[in-house]
């Protein structure tokens, strides 16, 4: 295990180093091309949804709109 382990750190920290700022799609796909699709499978929709949740400002989770969902 160590040795698999320690290839997949490598190949994700190198992809995070080439991605540098990029984000959202872009990111995820230079992540998936490192990593052995074997050892992890990205859903990119529930990759970007949870990146979202978590990233302060615009990006992140806005205040509901509608109407129906704002207190009176």
């Amino acid at each position: 295990m160590g040795k698999a382990v320690e290839e997949i750190g490598r190949r994700t920290g190198k992809a995070v180093e080439e991605t540098g700022r990029r984000t959202g799609k872009a990111a995820i796909e230079a992540t998936a091309r490192a990593v052995p699709a074997r050892a992890v499978r990205i859903v990119p929709e529930l990759t970007v949804r949870k990146a979202a949740d978590v990233l302060p400002g615009p990006q992140g989770k806005e205040e509901p709109t509608d109407a129906s969902t704002q207190k009176s």
